[in-house]
């Protein structure tokens, strides 16, 4: 991940590009008509890093389901869903130059 100037206003300095590893897993059933595929990413190693003078990241644990099926043999419909969550979570206001808070994030 390259890292550059905040989209919040915030100036950075100390901009770093930081990596992640992880490992996946996969379990896929198919016939006919449906097929199902559920997997996981699983964040391995250093999992947070500091990406310049104001900010940290975290690698994400992330689980989805999919599934499908064949309406004719050239027309398929899948439907899925993921979902992410972080190792560790720091909250974190960011502040206006007048002192007031401009928005909040989860980081």
């Amino acid at each position: 991940m390259n890292t550059s100037d905040a989209d919040t206003g915030v100036n950075v300095t100390d901009k770093r590009d930081v990596f992640f590893s992880q490992i996946a897993a996969c379990l896929e059933a198919v016939c006919d008509r449906w097929h199902f595929n559920a997997y996981g990413l699983f964040p391995i190693g250093d999992t947070e890093q500091r990406l310049n003078s104001h900010y940290d990241s975290g690698a994400l644990h992330t689980y989805g389901v999919d599934v499908g099926y064949s309406i004719t043999p050239d027309l398929n419909a899948s439907v899925g869903i993921t979902t992410k969550t972080v190792i560790s979570v720091k909250s974190m206001v960011l502040v206006s130059k007048e002192g007031l808070p401009t928005t909040s994030a989860m980081v």
